[in-house]
């Protein structure tokens, strides 16, 4: 047994609740106790076969006849005390009534139309120790997937939700019907996954057992091929109500295997199996400590109780879409979770039915379904495929990082289908050249068992390059004026634990200093007392240093002064590029409909003429405030244009001024009225459509009234 088990037991000893038992010995009387009365000893050979199958005929007869009464189990117990054949009987800890031949083979009647959860004892599942190995993350060894479901008492069948996306994942998915001959076909398995009845009383040697129904019918030559496992007490048989839920019931008999059946079984597990048991009482003691008697089990899954099998399916189908990176919900985008991220999300996710979380059972209120590891430093970080996290580029090397949980093998990454060359790859980081694409969907392979694709396949991660701002990224600033300045992005996320590094090229300060590092994405850019032009510089940098990108903002400092970066100009190219001009004089001329504000700068001394001209047209008498905006106008009327002469840097004889385009949008950021009647007014504008702009700019002017 495996370190953390006996952790385990102790825990799961300390919440045992009473235990219930009813009936004894050879047909005797039954009484409460919190104890189990031992079995009687056995005689080999004291039951012939037709008396075996007779007797099995009756009970299965007088079971039909109060199967649908509430004490159902309670009479079928009391009818089997009453055939001599029979030397022992009681109700099992999940509500069934077992008897004993006098040869010691035990036999079933299974309370599948009716479980309160109410009856015996339960067995509370203790809760998942919290294991954060960082150096052990893999995947299952091998690629093989292998689903069983036991058509039987109208259990939902989640195979044909889980069986496709395994197989698209890469898994090589083999179905079973779940034959007691099928469990030994379980070879090399990645995942299993196990829905049947399930029960949970003791072997004829006293030792506690979760039972599971089988898909193999008890007939004479059934009985003869099992017989020396029947015999042993590993394969029971049992009668069952084949639909609980059918108008008309109908009876079977069957046989289950216990969990030490399985033990013997030659099941086989890869290194790192996970194993899903959607199965009643699947995750007592004894079963769990089966479980990972198996060699490479990692990870365990099961009921401590009884349950509704729809709950069960529902809870079976979230487990496997957070394995597999699948939506719950339509608006789920999730990527594949671990072991560790599914257990807690289980306890915390409400069904869609009700308030109850989707690791709980209306059924029974101590009824859980939780995951178990294998040991103490075992992986909370497995997963089933591999799963991409984040894909950044750093700018400096060219190379592309992607981070997750990958397993240990290396393997192929795609984008778009096209193969990136691997420079590196450990459990959970992988380094790649970098593609020459900005975006684009990455798959990554991580190399399992030989199968159709020979690979486990990541989901489909839609990645796009990281591209930074600064908001502003243009503005003018009054001398000493403080201003906040944001880095934000578009594309990929950015990964958490990145940091901004801040410089100013310049005599301004951010945050204090000429330079800043830290988590913010929001500094203070402090401007200097002196007109002057500074560059706010963000570099971004993973928590491991690599850089993902930088961006910047001009900041042109001073009292009357204009910024403006054009782009696009064909017909006068020379006047693309980014202006800064301080040299700037503000006129107001006051007219009986609307008032007239010109802003002037870059002065040319032969001619006494503007270069660069911004006007604005308000209707009369209005008085400016920030927020107010107004559009672009080619004629006279409210609102402003902006032009320059054709040079910006020779003087010109004629002045013409140039018109930049044909819409945009100008909006006052301050306006202040000083004592002598100027205004200082501080502006921002734009010229193009608004998602991609030709011309963008900001300025200030010291404005005087000239009207007549």
């Amino acid at each position: 047994m495996k370190q953390c088990l006996s952790k385990l037991f102790m825990m799961m000893i300390g919440v045992l609740t009473a235990l219930i038992v009813i009936g004894c010995g050879g047909g005797g009387g039954g009484a409460a106790s919190t104890t189990l009365p031992p079995l009687p000893n056995f005689i080999n050979g004291s039951v012939t076969e037709a008396d075996r199958t007779r007797v099995i005929s009756e009970v299965t007869t007088f079971f039909k006849t109060v199967s649908t009464q509430s004490d159902a189990m309670q009479q079928v117990a009391n009818f089997m005390k009453s055939k001599p054949e029979i030397v022992a009987t009681e109700i099992s800890k999940s509500g069934d009534a077992v008897g004993w031949f006098k040869d010691g083979i035990k036999y079933m009647v299974l309370n599948s139309a009716s479980r309160s959860g109410t009856r015996g004892r339960i067995l509370q599942t203790p809760t998942s120790r919290p294991i954060l190995d960082a150096n052990s993350r893999s995947l299952p060894g091998a690629n093989k997937a292998y689903l069983v479901h036991i058509d039987v008492a109208n259990l939902t069948n989640s195979t044909a939700t889980i069986d496709p996306v395994l197989t698209q994942r890469g898994y090589d998915t083999i179905q079973l019907p779940g034959a007691i001959s099928d469990f030994a076909q379980i070879q090399n398995a990645g995942v299993l996954y196990i829905n049947t009845l399930g029960s949970y009383s003791r072997d004829r040697n006293e030792e506690e057992r979760t039972w599971f129904m089988t898909a193999t019918q008890n007939s004479i030559s059934n009985y003869q091929l099992y017989k020396d496992e029947i015999e042993a007490g590993t394969i029971c048989p049992v009668t069952y109500i084949v639909d609980p839920t059918a108008e008309q019931r109908t009876y079977e008999e069957g046989f289950m295997v216990s969990d030490q059946f399985l033990k013997d079984s030659g099941i086989s597990f890869s290194s790192k199996a996970i194993w899903i048991n959607e199965v009643m009482f699947g995750a007592q003691e004894s079963m769990i400590q089966t479980a990972y008697s198996f060699e490479g089990l990692e990870s365990y899954w099961g009921w401590s109780g009884e349950y509704y099998s729809s709950e069960a399916a529902e809870t079976t189908r979230f487990v496997f879409a957070r394995f597999l990176g699948t939506p719950v919900e339509p608006e789920d985008d999730l990527p594949p979770y671990t072991v560790g991220e599914i257990q807690s999300d289980i306890g915390t996710t409400n069904r869609a039915s009700g308030p109850r979380k989707m690791n709980e059972s209306d059924l029974s209120i101590f009824s859980k379904f939780s995951g178990y590891t294998s040991n103490d430093n075992s992986d909370s970080e497995l997963t089933m495929i591999p799963s991409i996290r984040s894909a950044v580029l750093d700018k400096v090397e060219n190379t592309m990082e992607i981070e997750g949980f990958f397993g240990s093998e290396s393997g192929a990454v795609t984008i778009d289908g096209s193969t990136l060359n691997v420079l590196s790859w450990t459990p959970k980081k992988v380094i790649v050249e970098a593609p020459s694409a900005t975006k684009g969907v990455i798959v990554l392979r991580s190399l399992g068992a030989p199968s159709a694709s020979g690979q486990l396949l990541s989901k489909r991660f839609d990645w796009e390059d990281i591209v930074f701002s600064i908001n502003p990224g243009v503005i003018t600033l009054q001398k000493r004026e403080s201003k906040t300045f944001t880095a934000s992005s578009t594309g990929s996320p950015v990964p958490a634990g990145a940091t901004y590094k801040w410089t100013v090229t310049g005599e301004g300060l951010v945050n204090g200093s000429s330079t800043f590092t830290g988590p913010d994405t929001t500094v203070t850019y402090q401007a200097p007392n002196a007109e002057r032009s500074d560059i706010l510089k963000v570099e971004v940098f993973t928590a491991s240093g690599r850089k993902l990108g930088e961006a910047f903002s001009d900041i042109g400092v001073g009292e009357n002064r204009i910024f403006y970066f054009a782009s696009g100009l064909t017909n006068y190219p020379n006047l693309n590029g980014e202006h800064v001009f301080a040299d700037g004089e503000g006129f107001l001329v006051r007219g009986q409909t609307t008032d007239l504000y010109e802003f002037d700068y870059n002065w040319d001394n032969v001619n006494e003429l503007p270069r660069v001209v911004l006007s604005l047209e308000v209707p009369a008498n209005t008085v400016l405030a920030a927020g107010q905006t107004y559009n672009w106008t080619s004629v006279l009327g409210v609102g402003y244009s902006f032009g320059t002469t054709e040079s910006l840097t020779e003087p010109t004889l004629t002045g013409i001024l140039l018109s930049y385009g044909r819409e945009g949008r100008m909006t006052i950021t301050s306006a202040i009225r000083n004592p002598d009647g100027t205004q200082r007014v501080a502006y921002q504008f734009l010229i193009g459509p608004e998602s991609e702009p030709t011309t963008v700019g900001t300025g200030s002017i010291l404005i005087r009234d000239v009207s007549p």
